[in-house]
Parts: structure tokens; sequence; C-alpha cells
């Protein structure tokens, strides 16, 4: 089977793009589906479908119903939308059968995988089911997102969130998120573990929102290039070779680059006017040999775009002017004394580039049409004649597979549009990139920066500024920034007593949380990886910077970046640690009241905090000639120049979002920097104790990363007293999985952690919920956060919900059981619990089977306003708990207008 083609998320609005057989005949016109059809609306290679009993070429745009059967060849593959909630991709290699469709603001969809492997997604709440039967089991879903792969009569399921249903021959198994499912005819099923290459593959599957009602609104295209192996490339990503089709919502604005060895480039810009349906047919010109005169360009089919130029220039080359004289540099490898910091210089052009080497550099648009780099560009081309920059295919999330090929420059910094550094590795071991390490004396710029870019010693990008975690202060709470975190803990009582914080940090973990043990000399991470390295001295260690740095600093931990910003940006909070990027929203709203400092000293001795710091930097192709890379180290030191870095800083300040040079300054250059502004002082000087940002999924992965620390930490001597401290996701989810004690029947879900939970679990957070802690009358209890809706006549609605995870007690084989619930008694405001029962005659949704017994009501409580801790008992006679109510077992539905009532413990125990 050949590799697949992975779809990033960035593409998400662009509805997934197609291609098909070339084709002679006109495109089929755009029909809406009907209630009981979906559409595929995007399409890739040999995709055909069974029709009046022969077998067609798939168009996107085609409606699917009862009985079509779809195969893809082992180079194509095609997305089918259902409504607006559940979708499908049919992988290479697949036959799929549609066996019924019902759409009435829900979904219900049947199906059949013979042979192949499907991708889905099922809308959360939506309400709406997928359900997929293959040669040896029954896979049922609702709000989910899995793949189900059949080889021969084996199936195995994998689920990336959520839970999936998997019945053979009368054994139902559930498979969680993170889990897959073996099951084979006369074997029992197993689960293990899901594959991380299948995980990736249902991340990458981003499907379509397209609005398949109104089809006049929509434009179906269908682009054709030759020859036939011509890639098509959209961003970073190749799509397809030789045709391309999608169906696209209008004004959906996509530009397509046609590329093939030995052919000029080309580009389509596609339709966007309604009811469009376009063939576009191109053919690459073939690159004529030195002295041969090129073959001329055939016309372009109606619908195509007739611009010539396969890519913009975003700077434009100049004039030919003769260069500047520039100072003389030492040869590359040559021997001589560390240059100064003020000493960097151009490389010289030992000769002129000759008139035919193409000096036009294809750069990552997150660099090229960065206004910093498009004005550097600019003024360096004045040195440098035909000197330009031009957009190339994006970098966003870019792994080796998907180097944009034919790219010389990629920029990487901290955010998702740009170059990712845990990927650095891959790039060095597949050959992309080219080391750097005779280009400049790396001592002139930031040791930390350096530091980030390389890999097994060695130098790999040229950091052009950084960033790292800084502390902004209210200059009318606090006079002067603190010097040391005593200063803060002194706040702590002032604040408290006004019912404010001392200091607000977001929950950006280990990003953060990483300064304290890093300042003890103590990484979280594992170079490289996502993973820590805790044994018992080392988890003592974090756990008493942690406890020293957090007791008494009144501080609001684990908030969400907007939340821990507002809380100071709202004189909530006297204090805050954050990044730069808050700079612009803070100085626009509390004006000359924004101070800016270095973070303080901690311990004793005092010792400067380590944050992690984050570097913009360039990196270089190994496909970039030695003639052409002479022009690079020339710009890059152009750009590493003083006035250049001055330029840097100026252009960051002014979006909002202030960068600290790279370059070292000293004596008259320091000063001027300082002169700057007080933001990029900080920035500079806070890079001096700061380290590079550990490589790895840190985005995806940092609660896991942080959740594995406090379990380093709850195995020493007073752990749980850190976890007390901490918010309430980091307390819920350490009170998760403790199983039942042996001869223990009461399955209990406690809040204050002095008690013991068992087999019981509050569920932290989800898209429903979002659990903290309060205090009422004494005593901690748990709300919800998140609101669902606010109904005039109602109040506020929110959900916490529970999941059973004493095994013995799961699919089933509970006996009856009688609950009992703690909540504070507000006023106006009631609870009603519902759960997992085998009660089939309970059906939220009528067209959806696997559902039966969910949310049957077991209590509805009015709270009575007492304002006092209150218990209300409850039965679950028939519970089958398998995580069919969203993904858990229990749900308590709060409404409320007023105070939300908090809830302390749910307790289940078995009727005798």
């Amino acid at each position: 089977m050949n590799t697949r083609r992975v779809v990033p998320p960035v593409l998400a609005a662009v509805l997934l793009l197609a291609g098909c057989a070339p084709q002679t005949k006109p495109l089929r016109p755009l029909v809406a589906p009907k209630p009981t059809e979906g559409m595929v609306v995007y399409v890739s290679g040999g995709v055909r479908a069974s029709r009046d009993s022969a077998w067609v070429d798939v168009e996107p745009g085609d409606t699917v119903g009862a009985a079509a059967v779809l195969r893809t060849d082992a180079d194509g593959y095609c997305e089918l939308q259902f409504g607006d909630t559940v979708s499908v991709r049919v992988e290479p290699e697949t036959e799929f059968r549609c066996g019924s469709v019902a759409l009435d603001g829900k979904a219900a969809v049947n199906g059949e995988l013979t042979a192949g492997a499907i991708l889905a997604k099922v809308k959360k709440l939506s309400g709406s089911d997928l359900q997929v039967r293959t040669p040896s089991a029954v896979v049922g879903v609702r709000g989910t997102a899995f793949k189900v792969s059949v080889s021969g009569n084996a199936t195995t399921v994998t689920v990336r969130e959520g839970t999936v249903r998997v019945a053979q021959e009368g054994t139902t198994v559930n498979v969680d998120a993170g889990r897959r499912a073996e099951m084979a005819p006369d074997a029992a099923p197993t689960t293990a573990p899901a594959a991380t290459e299948d995980l990736e593959a249902i991340d990458a599957f981003v499907p379509s929102t397209v609005e398949t009602a109104d089809v006049g609104k929509l434009v179906k295209v269908l682009v054709v290039v030759e020859p036939a192996d011509a890639e098509i490339w959209l961003g970073s990503l190749m799509v397809g070779r030789g045709t391309w089709g999608a169906v696209l919502e209008e004004g959906t604005p996509l530009t397509l680059y046609l590329k093939l060895d030995g052919y000029g480039d080309d580009h389509v810009n596609l339709p966007e006017k309604r009811g469009t349906a376009a063939r576009i047919v191109r053919k690459l010109k073939p690159l004529a040999a030195p002295g041969a005169q090129a073959e001329p360009a055939e016309p372009a089919a109606q619908g195509a775009s007739t611009e010539p130029a396969p890519e913009a220039a975003i700077v434009p080359a100049q004039p030919a002017t003769a260069p500047e004289t520039v100072p003389e540099a030492a040869q590359p490898g040559a021997a001589s004394a560390p240059a100064a910091p003020s000493t960097i210089v151009e490389q010289p052009l030992e000769s002129p580039p000759a008139a035919g080497v193409n000096l036009a550099f294809r750069v990552d648009p997150a660099i090229g049409n960065d206004p910093f780099f498009r004005e550097m560009a600019a003024l360096f081309a004045r040195r440098v004649p035909r000197f330009s920059l031009v957009t190339g295919p994006a970098s966003t999330n870019l792994a080796a597979p998907a180097w944009p090929r034919g790219t010389d420059l990629v920029g990487g910094m901290d955010n998702s549009t740009q170059f990712t550094y845990e990927r650095l590795p891959q790039l060095v071991a597949a050959k992309l990139v080219q080391p750097l390490d005779s280009w400049f004396e790396w001592t002139q710029l930031a040791p930390v920066l350096v530091d980030a870019v390389r890999v097994g010693g060695r130098v790999y990008g040229v950091p052009i500024g950084g960033l790292s975690p800084i502390l902004y202060y209210n200059k009318d709470f606090v006079r002067e920034a603190p010097r040391a975190w005593t200063d803060i803990t002194a706040l702590a009582a002032e604040y408290a007593q006004k019912g404010g914080d001392a200091l607000a940090m977001p929950s950006l973990v280990p990003f953060f949380m990483g300064m304290f043990p890093e300042s003890r000399d103590v990484p979280l991470l594992v170079p490289g990886t996502a993973r820590t390295a805790l044994g018992s001295p080392q988890a003592a260690t974090v756990y008493n910077a942690m406890r020293e740095a957090l007791e008494g600093s009144a501080m609001s931990i684990g908030l969400p970046q907007e939340a821990a910003t507002a809380l100071f940006r709202d004189r909530k909070a006297a204090l805050l640690i954050d990044g730069p990027w808050s700079f612009g929203i803070l100085r626009s709203v509390l004006g000359g009241s924004l101070g800016v400092a270095r973070m303080p000293s901690w311990g004793s001795p005092g010792k400067e905090l380590t944050p992690y710091a984050n570097v913009l930097a360039m990196f270089v192709s190994t496909g970039v000639s030695e003639e052409r890379a002479i022009v690079l180290r020339r710009f890059f030191a152009f750009l590493l120049e003083e006035e250049s870095q001055l330029r840097l800083v100026d252009s960051r300040l002014a979006a909002g979002s202030p960068i600290a040079p790279a370059r070292r300054f000293v004596g008259d250059e320091a000063a001027r920097l300082e002169e700057k502004h007080e933001v990029v002082s900080a920035l500079y000087r806070q890079l001096e104790t700061a380290r590079p940002m550990p490589r790895g999924l840190l985005a995806d992965d940092a609660w896991r990363v942080f959740e594995e620390v406090l379990e380093g930490i709850r195995r020493q001597e007073g752990g749980e007293m850190l976890a007390r401290m901490a918010d309430a996701r980091f307390l819920l989810y350490g009170l998760e999985r403790r199983p039942l004690p042996a001869g223990a029947r009461e399955l209990r879900a406690v809040i204050d952690p002095a008690e013991t939970s068992q087999g019981l679990f509050f569920r932290p957070w989800d898209e429903e919920s979002d659990l903290r802690l309060v205090d009422a009358d004494g005593s901690r209890g748990v709300v919800s956060i998140r609101n669902l809706r606010t109904p005039a006549d109602r109040g506020e609605q929110s959900y916490v919900y529970l999941v059973v995870s004493h095994a013995p007690y799961r699919a089933g084989k509970a006996p009856p059981l009688r609950g009992r619930i703690e909540y504070f008694d507000e006023p106006n405001a009631s609870l009603r619990i519902v759960y997992d029962s085998k009660d089939t005659s309970v059906r939220e949704n009528p067209k959806a089977p696997d559902t039966w017994g969910a949310w049957k009501e077991a209590a509805f409580i009015a709270c009575t306003g007492t304002r006092e801790w209150k218990t209300a008992d409850f039965p679950i006679p028939d519970s089958r708990f398998d995580r069919r109510c969203n993904g858990a077992d229990l749900r308590i539905e709060v409404m409320s207008q007023g105070k939300v009532p908090p809830i302390r413990s749910v307790v289940l125990t078995p009727v005798r």
C-alpha cells in the first residue's frame, strides 16, 4: 500500500482536497443530497462506485446513499460527509458499503467495511450515530474519533477520543481513548495501547465543514495536470499527482502549486464563484537545455488561472547596482581568535554570483510575509542585486516527510504557524537542513538561543531573536518590581484579605512550572522528549522546589491562558508571570500602570529563576548550492548587525509582541537597547538564566508530563500538600484511578484529599465540564465553571461527570446500588442525576438503539437554600456503566439562578 498523505489541521477550513482519474466527459453537476444520502466532498486518486451494475469513477460532489459501494485503489482515498456531524474517510485499498443513512438534524449512518480501513469522526453532543459492520465485529459510536481496519477476517479498532463499543458474537468490549481492540473469528477480543501511527492518522483527518444542503453556494473543481505524475501541492502538503478535485464553499481562496523534476513549476488559482463546476487543465513546460528555447506555454482551459509566474515575489528584486563595500571576514574554517560581539560582519562574496544563478530564495510564508523580513530583504537587495525572497510552501507542523520541495529557508518560533522545534532532529536525521557551524562565531549570540538549534553538538539554525516568560506588575499596587520571591509571599496575606491574588500564572506546564525545578538543576523533561526522569531523589527535589516556591504565594496556577491574563488585566492580581505575547493587550488596557521586569531571585541563597526560552531562527535546506549559500550567509550576517537587530526590536514592539534580539549587545550598543523599552530589556536579561525549551510534543503532552511529576511527588512524604495547593484539575486528576481495596464494596469519589476516593472519580474537564475547587462553610467542593446555556427563565446550567473505574461493576455486572450525593444547599438551584442504565425503554434518540438506557434519571434534587452541606440518596437498580453518557457513567446536571451548588462527594453502595 502506498504511503498515506497526511492532511494537517490547518486545512480544516479548506475542505480537503481531491483528485480522480482524468476524464473526457463534462463534470457531473452538483446535486444536494437527500435526507437519506451523504456527499463525497473529497476524492484523490482512483476511487470508483458501483452504479447501475457498473463501476464508475467517483467525482467530488457525488451523493452516497443506501447500498452504495466504494472501492479505492492503492493511491486513492475519499471523504464522505453525512450532514454536518458524521465524516468518514475511506483509505487506500478499501471497500466500504454504505448501508443506510438518515439525516434529521442528527445523523444515523450504518456501513460495512469488508477490506482496508476507514477513519471516522462523529461530532460530540450531536446525538449522531455511526455503526460499522466488519467480517468479525460490529462497531458503534456516538461522538468520537476512531479508525477501523480489516485484514482478512480480523478487525482492529483504534480510538483517539471518546469510547467505542465493539460487539463480537454476544461479547461487547468498550475501547477507550488511546486504546485499540483486535477481533478475529473464534477468538476472544483483546485490547492493548493504540499504535502511534494510527493515532496520528486519526489526528491528521480533519473533517470538511461544507454545507451540502445549498449546492448553489458551492464550487466543484477538477484539476488535471500533464505529465500525469506531476505533483500537486497545497502549502507544505502534496495532495495528489496528475489530478485533484474538491467541493469548496463559495469564496474559498486556494492556490495549487504544480511541480515535477525536469519541468518548470506552475500554479493554479481556483475559481471562487458560486455554482461553478470547473475543469482546469495545465501542461507543465519542460525546462530548456542550455542554449535551447523553452517550449511555448499551452493555453489554459476555461476556469484556469492565466498568471504565468509560479509564485509572486514578496520582495521584488532591485535594479542592478554595484554592491556596497563591506568589511572582510575570515574564510570559513580559518583559524582566528573569537570575534567580539561587536564584530559581526557579512561574509564577503569572493566573486559575484554568476548571472544565471538564481538569487530568488523560496521561504516559508511565516517568515517571508513578516514585515521585518520584508523590509530587511528589500534593504539587503540594494547590496546584492537580484536578491529576493519568494513565498513557498508553508512549514506548519513540519515533519521530515513533508519538508517542502524546493524550499530554501524555513523559519521557526513558538507558535503553530511556524517551524516546531521537536521536528528539528527529524530534519537533521533526514539530511534536509544544513549544519551551519562554520558560518559565524556563535559566541556573538545569546547562548540559550544557539543551544535551542543544536542537534548532536552541531548548529543547524541562525537565531534572530528569542523570548521567555517575564514578570508583569501593576504599579498602582506594587511600587517597584519584586526583587526576590519572598517579596511575592509578603504580598500574599494582603491580597488574600482583599479577595485577590498576589500572583497569577497560566497552566502552560511545563513552560512555566519548569522554572522551579530547573532552577534547582532538576529538568522536568528528558531533552528531546516529552518524558520525565524522576527517581526518588529527583522527585523529592522537585517537590521541595515547587513547595518552597508556591507555599504562601497566593498564586492562581493551573488557569487557562486567558483567565490568568484577565486576572491581572482586571486588577484582581498584583503580578503576572507570562510571555511577551500578552504585552500588547496589557499595555493597551493598563497603560502607564503596567510594569515589566525580570523574574525575581528565589531561594536562600537567592538564585535567578530558570524559565524556558524559545527562539526565532532560520534554517537552510541542503538543496541550496554552495554559491547561493554564500549569499544567504551574508544575508544572515546582515540580519545580525546592530542596526538590523534594533529594527527587529522596533518592529516587534510596534506589533505588541516584543522579542529580544539574538545579538549580544555590549557597551554603547547595550545602552541603545535599554532605551528601547523596559519589556525588551527584561526579555534580554531574562535570557541570561533561561534554558532552551525542551523538545517534545509540549502542546499536547504538557498536562500528562506534569501529572507524571506530581505522581512522583505524591510518593514522597507530604506530597499531598502540593496537590492541595494546585488547581482542581491537578487535584482531581490525581484522585482518579484509585482501586477498590480488597474486601471493600463501596465506590467513593470525594473531593477532600484527606479522605479516600476509590473506584469512582470525577472527570476533571471535557468539552462540557471544567471543574474547579470552591470552599463552602469550611469544606471543599467542586463545581463546573462551564455554562452550557443560559435560558432566560431558568438560569445557568453546568454538568459534572463521574466515571466508574472499578472493573467488576462495569458492563452491566454491578449489583443494585444506592447512591448518595453530598452537596451544598444553595437557593434557587437544583441537581438532576442521570446514569448509564440497562433499561432499554430509555431512549435519548429513538434512531440510535446503542444508546438505550443511557441518561436514565436517578434523582431530581431541588435545593432549599439553607446554605448547609446536605446529603440525598438515589437508587441505581440497573446500572450498565459502559461510559455511554458522553464517555462517563453518571452526570450531575446543575441548574442555578445564583451561586452554583458545590458537590463534595458521591458514594455508590451495593444494596444487600
